[in-house]
């Protein structure tokens, strides 16, 4: 029950430096653009249009929410009226992301996205509703076997969650040195095996 602690609070960590990204980027963005003499930012011309990029970072929210239901199941003596209020914001948090992922044209230096992002977005977000209910009756059940068990089982569930938010909503390709190199899907359609002729037998 402790491992699933950590992975859950691993995964929360992992949100967080997404969601600093974003915040980050868009004080770079407005850094970056003139400030008349009344001290407001003018548009440039010349400054990129990342509003798509990011209404993508801006869903992992909902994914906060999932991880602090998450940690609060997690303790030693899980309160069941926290748990299940916590629960309930995650789910009404992840209401609001199915439909928002809108993928961009490929560009030069951005990775392409997924052919319906919006319903692989929607799957992982089925998957970690159906989690949390698990959860949430496990809670109820004061089970904690079962509520290892889902908390097991919801790792893998916000993991996809957030796979499918980055890699379906057409981000930038990350960047930061030292980073592995992302697995390549081979071009469709892919060829099947030639087949190959039957040997000669001896004696036919």
């Amino acid at each position: 029950m402790h491992v699933s602690r950590r992975a859950s609070i691993a995964v929360a960590s992992i949100t967080c430096g997404a969601l600093a990204f974003g915040a980050a980027g868009t004080t770079i963005a407005l850094a970056q653009q003139p400030v008349t003499s009344g001290g407001a930012v003018s548009p440039a011309a010349a400054v990129p249009d990342t509003s798509a990029a990011l209404a993508v970072l801006s869903q992992f929210g909902a994914v906060g929410k999932v991880t602090d239901a998450l940690t609060a199941a997690g303790a030693p003596t899980p309160d069941l009226a926290t748990v299940t209020n916590l629960v309930n914001t995650a789910k009404a948090a992840l209401a609001t992301v199915v439909g928002t992922v809108h993928a961009p044209a490929a560009k030069p230096g951005h990775r392409a996205a997924t052919p319906d992002p919006n319903a692989l977005v929607a799957q992982a977000v089925a998957a970690v509703k159906t989690v949390l209910d698990n959860l949430v009756a496990a809670v109820t059940a004061k089970d904690p076997a079962k509520i290892a068990a889902a908390l097991t089982a919801a790792v893998p569930a916000v993991v996809n969650l957030v796979a499918s938010l980055l890699l379906g909503g057409g981000l930038p390709v990350p960047s930061l040195p030292g980073l592995p190199g992302l697995p390549s899907v081979p071009p469709l359609p892919i060829p099947l095996p030639v087949p190959v002729p039957p040997l000669p037998v001896h004696g036919r």
